[in-house]
């Protein structure tokens, strides 16, 4: 019972330094927000997303374009279908003939919809290969492959980068470049020969923007601990102190005049009534963080949705000339192939180039500590940063496996997790492109539906999310994440017409998006203050890094069958093994872990065996504890 008994009395003191441990008065990250940053941050926000949602749609129906008609070149020409790729064979009539198929049995005539062909035909590639006998549906996907590679690179080797000096905010910068001058090149790239070109384009802004997003996920913990809501509670806390009949309790929770184990036993009583304190702060912090992370992602898609209303102007403007462009043509025809679709993507460059760098105006560096090493030529530096974050990274990863096993779970479920449903998402246009001949409109169509259905779907569950604490904000998340299970056995099984993709990108819509800012919230509860950086950073190696192993088995089987369909349903398999390793995270017990490790608890001496992941310079660290 003695033993119980001092375990209850040490908690107190364990989450009363965790608390005041986040206060450090010397850490510049933690400086007050204010509305300006706030408004930044969201801007940025805005003006990214619209960029991203534009690469997996119009985009990656472009290259689809583009890799297509370079297919339909071959001397097997196309074929007519109902619906989809495997659907009935339909014939028109051409010059007074029924065909069903254009090939060179009609050299002389320009190809056209042949006369009598009903409108739920679609014309397809009878030879889908390319000249190097890759699928045409496989530019897209391998580019997606490249994608994931190439975020996963990034982030392992310099994503844990961002608490050293301003590389927070500059990754950031560099992202907002890349997103907002690549769709403007992209414009000027009109003949199809030259998908290859656009895919480069699609795999860079991609990259970029992902791990961008990384850079600014990790800005969320910080605007959660000094925001202007969070600051009162903390003020409020500070004023109203705490204080005993004959000594006085410092900020960390320690008493002045106590000493030995009656010190210790003051200490505990004294922090148990600090506790109730420190608890409203914590709570105060995990709802901004909560309403953070679902009203950043809901303003994006309400940008979206502007910008496509003006894509849509555009596509619908040139739909007719796109639509006679993307049937196959003689050899000296005009190649002009998804005008109105380059345009639309020029557009959402442009609307990041003005939003982005606004908010980067706003958006305060929040520096960390200096790189360890001086000026160097830049090969050289370049060297120095990667050796440095890939350790840091495989730091982060020994620091869970020793002090948060729960955070480890919860970052292996979400490999598994975002392989499955990445990849169907990433997927989906290319495949609704190949089975059901999807085209421009479709697509303005699908994007606007989808963005308007994500941004009220996100609007309906913020007020619920922001209520919701530890396990019942992880049932929630967890009922959400079952239901994806249904997209791939959908697609797989489904989708013979064409209403079924509307209904689909309706229902997802409104559920899929709230999965990542879910996740963000429940991670931003669980995550020691002071390492965000490195913590955000493997969040987000998890989260896109991995993603390349769904796409290459949809690659596997998209050439050994010649259908998506079955590569699509193997995605299911990753998703059941997500909801498994979910089931077993502990989310008190990763709170327990979080504020050991805040309060210091794993040091000895004042000195931890994962300091270097801290956020605070070594200087302002070693004061802040020896202050205490």
């Amino acid at each position: 019972r003695a033993s119980q008994g001092t375990v209850r009395m040490a908690q107190p003191v364990v989450e009363a330094a965790s608390e005041a441990r986040v206060e450090v008065r010397d850490d510049l990250t933690l400086v007050p927000t204010d509305k300006r940053e706030l408004m930044s941050w969201y801007l940025w926000d805005c003006g990214s997303s619209p960029i991203g949602a534009t690469a997996i749609s119009f985009w990656a129906l472009l290259i689809t374009q583009y890799a297509k008609y370079e297919a339909a070149k071959n001397v097997e020409g196309i074929v007519w279908r109902e619906h989809h790729a495997a659907g009935a064979l339909c014939e028109g009539t051409c010059d007074g003939t029924p065909c069903g198929a254009y090939d060179g049995a009609y050299p002389e005539l320009k190809f056209v919809r042949p006369e009598g062909m009903p409108e739920i035909c679609q014309w397809f590639p009878v030879n889908k290969n390319l000249l190097h006998g890759v699928d045409y549906s496989n530019t897209v996907v391998l580019s997606n492959v490249a994608v994931q590679l190439g975020c996963g690179f990034f982030l392992v080797f310099l994503g844990s980068l961002g608490d050293f000096g301003s590389m927070r905010w500059n990754g950031l910068a560099l992202g907002a470049f890349v997103i907002s001058f690549a769709p403007i090149v992209a414009l000027f790239i009109s003949e199809t020969k030259d998908y290859a070109w656009q895919a480069v384009l699609f795999c860079a802004v991609v990259i970029a923007h992902l791990c961008a997003q990384q850079m600014f996920d990790a800005y969320l913990p910080l605007l959660a601990t000094t925001h202007p809501r969070t600051s009162a509670v903390r003020e409020a806390r500070h004023s109203s102190g705490t204080k005993t009949a004959n000594r006085s309790v410092e900020p960390n929770g320690l008493d002045s005049s106590a000493s030995g184990n009656g010190k210790e036993r003051a200490d505990a009583e004294a922090a148990e009534a600090m506790v109730p304190t420190f608890k409203s702060v914590s709570e105060m912090r995990q709802e901004v963080a909560s309403e953070l992370a679902f009203f950043s992602p809901a303003l994006g898609f309400g940008s979206l949705t502007l910008v496509v209303c003006m894509q849509m102007a555009v596509i619908f403007s040139y739909n007719k000339e796109d639509a006679k462009n993307d049937l196959p043509r003689q050899a000296g025809d005009p190649d002009n192939v998804g005008g109105g679709l380059r345009i639309a993507i020029c557009i959402a460059g442009l609307w990041a180039m003005v939003c982005c760098f606004l908010g980067l105006r706003g958006l305060r560096t929040r520096p960390g500590r200096p790189l360890p090493f001086g000026s160097e030529s830049h090969s050289t530096l370049w060297a120095s940063m990667s050796k440095l974050g890939f350790r840091r990274t495989l730091m982060t990863v020994r620091m869970l496996r020793a002090q948060s096993p729960e955070l480890l779970k919860l970052m292996l479920g979400q490999i598994f997790s975002t392989t499955g449903n990445g990849t169907v998402v990433t997927s989906f246009v290319v495949f609704v492109q190949r089975e059901l001949n999807a085209d421009n409109v479709d697509m303005v169509i699908i994007v606007l539906v989808g963005s308007m259905s994500a941004c009220l779907g996100l609007l309906l569950l913020m007020p619920i999310v922001k209520r919701l604490h530890g396990k019942d904000l992880y049932r929630m998340f967890m009922a959400l994440k079952a239901v994806t299970l249904v997209w791939p056995v959908w697609l797989a099984l489904g989708f013979t017409q064409k209403w079924e993709m509307f209904a689909l990108v309706v229902i997802g819509g409104a559920l899929n998006p709230s999965l990542l800012p879910m996740i963000r919230s429940i991670f931003q509860q669980t995550c020691p203050h002071g390492y965000e950086a490195s913590m955000f950073s493997l969040l987000g190696i998890c989260t896109v890094a991995f993603v390349w192993i769904g796409s290459a088995v949809l690659a596997v089987f998209l050439s050994a069958t010649g259908s998506m369909r079955w590569g699509i349903l193997a995605q299911a398999a990753f998703t059941v093994v997500a909801l498994w390793i979910f089931s077993s995270f502990d989310f008190k017990k990763a709170q327990e872990d979080r504020a050991r490790i805040e309060s210091g608890e794993h040091e000895v001496d004042g000195v931890g065996e994962f300091d270097e992941l801290r956020v605070e310079s070594l200087d302002s660290s070693l004061t802040s504890r020896d202050s205490r």
